[in-house]
């Protein structure tokens, strides 16, 4: 019995002894894979560093010191920076824009005018340049404002396009009448816009800011888009008000003054809806406070989060297969 028992007892040794060597040679193995790296030795900054070192700023080796957080692949959102202005930065710009698109348009009408070798005295038509600023203003920063104060909301957009263009129409027949009456200039028409007029320009106006919202939100809403939109309302709403203003005019309408008013009813829906886009590109790509959050590739994962991709760590147990 005492031989059995000192037989097992050398039996459970040898292989004690065994699997201690073989971890052993498992973890030289593992360190010949991984080597562990020398730590460099960091010597004392000097002082032309501690001279150049502002008050209060943390050393490098603190850095250097600080322990490296896992990376986290996920995807996460670029922190928003705070930028004064943005919306009212916008509506100006649009303001800005929609002048020149007044007077691009005011420019149209002329070569058109020429074209058909009728000369315009220079005080009607500074009186008509005016009334087409005024138009052009107040219609795109209108549309404009729906757009800012929406937020996301694209009936909001309508509500303003539809408030925005009887206005508009009624404010720039006033400023046409009161420049002509300071220039005496004749030939300008009294009175203002016949119902029928503002309500369908409020119905288009409506509907082009419904459309505008509808394509900016769309991954192919670009300035193609923006410029079909225009142009799809323009001939629906411009063609209807042709058919109105030759159905309901006393006399037959002249064939220069309906081109005239053919060009200015298709391209000013065009115009406007490219400036509310280039509004929108300027205030993604200048200010960063109206730019939409773009996700980052690589952020740093939280304190005890566990990195979906961990390395291999030389410090770590090497695991036998």
């Amino acid at each position: 019995m005492n031989n059995q028992h000192a037989q097992l007892s050398q039996v459970l040794a040898e292989q004690h002894r065994t699997e201690l060597q073989a971890q052993a040679a498992h973890a030289r193995l593992a360190r010949g894979a991984h080597p562990l790296r020398r730590r460099r030795r960091r010597m004392p900054p000097g002082w032309w560093q501690l001279a150049r070192r502002p008050a209060g700023q943390p050393s490098p080796r603190s850095h250097a010191d600080a322990p490296v957080m896992p990376v986290n692949r996920s995807v996460a959102t670029r922190p928003r920076p705070t930028a004064p202005g943005g919306p009212w930065v916008t509506l100006l710009r649009v303001a800005w824009l929609a002048i020149l698109l007044g007077l691009l348009l005011q420019l149209a009408l002329l070569l058109v005018a020429a074209g058909f070798g009728t000369a315009t005295s220079p005080r009607p038509l500074l009186a008509e340049t005016c009334r087409t600023v005024c138009w052009s203003l107040l219609v795109c920063v209108g549309v404009a404002l729906g757009r800012v104060a929406a937020k996301g909301r694209v009936q909001l957009e309508g509500v303003t396009g539809l408030l925005a263009a009887p206005l508009a129409l009624t404010a720039a027949n006033t400023l046409q009448k009161g420049v002509a009456e300071a220039l005496n200039a004749a030939g300008i028409p009294a009175g203002p816009a016949p119902l029928w007029v503002l309500a369908l320009k409020a119905a288009e106006y409506a509907c082009l800011g419904l459309a505008l919202g509808w394509v900016g939100r769309r991954a192919w809403g670009n300035a193609l888009g923006y410029a079909v939109v225009g142009l799809v309302t323009g001939v629906v709403f411009g063609g209807t008000f042709l058919m109105l203003v030759i159905q309901s005019a006393p006399t037959p309408v002249s064939t220069p003054s309906l081109v005239a008013k053919g060009v200015n009813e298709l391209l000013f829906p065009i115009g406007c809806a490219l400036v509310v886009f280039i509004a929108d590109v300027l205030a993604t790509r200048v200010d960063p406070v109206s730019a939409d959050d773009r996700p980052l590739r690589i952020t740093l994962a939280k304190a005890g989060d566990q990195a979906p991709f961990p390395f291999p760590s030389a410090a770590a147990p090497a695991r036998s297969p």
